[in-house]
């Protein structure tokens, strides 16, 4: 008995110390403070009790400590109400703001005791306007006031009738800025994915007309929208509609699930292979197809739950239908089994996490979104197989036959792939280590997402094949400057660090030609496909060849050395590759073909195009107009840029550092002389501190150069930081004479447009 008196007594004393208000620490060491981890919560069913008698010892002891920092209520009636005592000791200008991750809440109030009891200093959610936000951003954020008492009560009111999930932190704004940059990239990153994918089969519906990609396009589509509306972001994008990312992601859910169902039926040809089941899915998807028009208009009216419970009856559904076609042996039901059990894993164990029976908030956030992408990835493959004869004969009227349309998905999946399993790996590393993304992973990510956006512009302009890229309009572009650019987006886009060189012969500098984006798109395609591992750079070779017949002439393109995969061409080979090219010539009215053997073999684009000269200074009398300043002798990139100027008929002034820079006076130089300084990036080293003390220092027409040997460097980069042009170093012998000619001309320009 005694024993049995002692261990009541120890455990209340432990009742008593977890209810103690414990008091957390913000200071310039830790500016960060997770409330999950320090708060405590109490629920209220009733929704009755209001701060003044939460602050009673009669309720202020049932508050209980949360100990997590995803906070799962689930389903509940009433408020729940959490509370955190802190302790503000910031000794430098760094602002502190309240974070509460949980886009779907539909009442949040934040009321702070010293300031006000009765009133709360925030009233945030989805069924209050979008203008109560004291700050603009998909997550809602209360800025803390600027002065506090040495100790600050925090109370938090939430109420919802969809299941509370909330993270919620006190951090400073950049850091809040820094992790939603984070967020924004792997979103970017996800929703590219998905774009890529609906963009491939309308694609293939315009090829088929087989409703099956249209269907599945909607699916995606939809999945867009529901992942937006549990990130916040629809909310920004109507303002003044309240409680519009309830109504999206009802609507979303519903339709989605609508056109799984109807997918599920062409692709299994179930009115004919299930003729009993067909009636089943055609009843179901229409079901779903009103319960999302009726969630979306009245969503006050419907409970949460009924809605949870058609998405997993019509996704579970499914799954069984998958099995039974399995057992039928319909072809390519393994396809769709596989789909629908990754699917049905993938979904409930979302759906357990979002009631609150597990917890993951990295699953919760990204889980639903990566299971659609993978679940994608294995339809993609395997539907457009699933090919009848009646869509077969309008595939032979497009041109586009059974055979290159299995080789164009073998393709696209494989392109594909890469980059899935570069984001992958990015998000692999993360999870190993348990810490946000970092810069390079950030990174690899986003050359990963800059790839298929390229790869999306690809899918675009075979669809748009017999329209935009037909077109004659006029598009002029300087053929320095159009070759500037296609070298800058293919450092950007390249993600094997090769070497390439394009070259000119008989296109003078102050030439222009017509179509420049459609030529600038071909060489980048053709740098990206033809770039290899060798000791010898691939080399594009520009050459203009006069024809004196009606103002036309042609422009060849030679490239070599070709990679060893390119064995021959292939006519009318459908792939994003060189077949790829062939459609995009065929716009052109141009043609290639390969010539040479073994390690000379090189490939020859022919196509007509219209050339017109610019009217401004020739060369030579630009290099007249300049003198240089070179600031960095201690690089070897100034040793050979030293080298390349040896014969060079200009004033070349070394100088290094700013006051010797100051002590020859630059802006009292000639008028008609531009100045031209020139600085040195290298070992990780930008020079952005001297070029925004040597701007002051020249005049309006004056540029500054820099020259740097990370060919990653993007040149708008460059441009922001102060700097008028960028070269790489690698491109120096290239791009020096056309670059500096380009600087004095602009420089000229601007000298005579100030004098007027």
């Amino acid at each position: 008995m005694i024993i049995r008196l002692c261990i009541v007594f120890l455990l209340f004393l432990s009742n008593q110390a977890f209810a103690q208000f414990e008091v957390s620490l913000l200071d310039n060491r830790n500016s960060r403070v997770d409330i999950g981890l320090v708060g405590d919560y109490l629920h209220d069913p009733s929704g009755q009790l209001n701060l003044a008698q939460l602050m009673n010892e009669k309720y202020s002891s049932q508050f209980l400590p949360i100990n997590k920092s995803f906070m799962q209520f689930g389903l509940n009636k009433g408020n729940i109400w959490i509370r955190a005592k802190l302790a503000i000791h910031l000794t430098e200008q760094n602002s502190l703001a309240l974070q509460v991750k949980a886009p779907r809440l539909q009442i949040l109030d934040i009321y702070m005791p010293h300031l006000s009891i009765a009133f709360p200093i925030a009233e945030l959610g989805e069924l209050r306007p979008y203008n109560n936000r004291p700050l603009n951003h998909p997550h809602y954020l209360v800025p803390f006031p600027t002065r506090n008492p040495p100790i600050t009560n925090v109370y938090i009111k939430l109420a919802s009738s969809t299941p509370i999930n909330a993270q919620i932190d006190i951090l400073p704004l950049n850091d809040i800025a820094s992790d939603f940059q984070v967020e924004s990239l792997i979103t970017g990153i996800l929703i590219g994915i998905i774009v890529l994918l609906m963009a491939a089969n309308i694609l293939f519906f315009s090829f088929s007309r087989n409703p099956m990609y249209l269907f599945y396009s909607m699916l995606l589509a939809g999945m867009i929208i529901l992942h937006l509306s549990l990130h916040g972001y629809l909310i920004q994008l109507f303002p003044n509609s309240i409680g519009i990312q309830i109504r999206s992601y009802n609507f979303a859910a519903l339709f989605s699930a609508m056109a799984l169902v109807f997918f599920s039926r062409y692709y299994l040809d179930s009115k004919n292979t299930l003729p009993k089941i067909d009636k089943f899915l055609v009843a179901l998807g229409v079901t779903n197809g009103a319960l999302a028009l009726l969630y979306s208009l009245a969503p006050d009216k419907f409970s949460i739950f009924l809605l949870s419970t058609a998405t997993v009856s019509t996704v579970t559904s499914l799954t069984i239908l998958s099995i039974i076609a399995s057992f039928k042996h319909i072809p390519y039901s393994g396809y769709y089994l596989a789909a629908r059990l990754l699917l049905f894993i993938g979904h409930s164990f979302w759906i357990l996490t979002m009631y609150g029976i597990l917890a993951s908030p990295t699953f919760f956030i990204w889980g639903l979104m990566v299971t659609v992408i993978l679940e994608g990835l294995i339809h993609f493959v395997a539907m457009l197989l699933k090919l009848n004869s009646l869509n077969g004969s309008r595939i032979e009227k497009s041109n586009f036959h059974d055979s290159q349309l299995f080789d164009f998905v073998n393709d696209l999946a494989s392109r594909m792939r890469r980059q899935t399993n570069i984001i992958s790996g990015a998000f692999n590393e993360k999870d190993k280590l348990h810490t946000d993304l970092s810069a390079d992973n950030q990174d690899t990510a986003l050359l990963a997402n800059r790839n298929l956006e390229n790869m999306l512009e690809r899918l675009d302009n075979l669809g748009q094949m017999n329209g935009n890229l037909k077109d004659t309009s006029s598009d002029f572009a300087d053929i320095d400057t159009l070759i500037d650019e296609t070298l800058n987006l293919f450092h950007e886009i390249d993600q094997d660090g090769v070497l390439v060189e394009i070259n000119t012969a008989n296109t003078q500098s102050y030439e222009q030609i017509d179509q420049g984006k459609k030529i600038q798109h071909l060489l980048l395609t053709l740098l990206l496909e033809l770039k290899h591992y060798g000791d010898k750079a691939l080399t594009i070779t520009l050459k203009k060849l006069d024809d004196n017949r009606d103002n036309l002439s042609h422009l060849d393109i030679s490239i070599s050395p070709l990679p060893r995969r390119f064995t021959q061409l292939q006519d009318h080979l459908l792939n994003l590759g060189l077949g790829y090219v062939e459609y995009l010539l065929s716009s052109m009215h141009g043609k290639m073909s390969i010539s040479g053997d073994k390690q000379q073999r090189r490939l020859n684009i022919h196509f007509p195009a219209r050339y017109r000269i610019q009217s401004r200074l020739p060369d030579n009398d630009l290099i007249y107009a300049c003198q240089l300043f070179i600031m960095g002798n201690d690089s070897i990139a100034c040793q050979k840029l030293l080298s390349l100027l040896q014969s060079w008929p200009i004033n070349i002034i070394q100088i290094k550092n700013i006051s010797e820079l100051t002590s020859l006076q630059p802006a009292q130089a000639d008028k008609k002389i531009i100045n031209l300084v020139v600085l040195f990036e290298h070992d990780g080293y930008i020079p952005q501190l001297v070029v925004r003390q040597i701007k002051p220092l020249l005049r309006l027409e004056d540029q500054c150069l820099l020259v740097s040997d990370n060919v990653k460097m993007p040149k708008d980069f460059a441009l922001t930081l102060g700097f008028d042009e960028l070269i790489h170093t690698l491109e120096l012998p290239q791009q020096l004479k056309h670059t500096i000619t380009r600087l004095t001309a602009k420089g000229l320009r601007l000298q005579k447009a100030t004098l007027l």
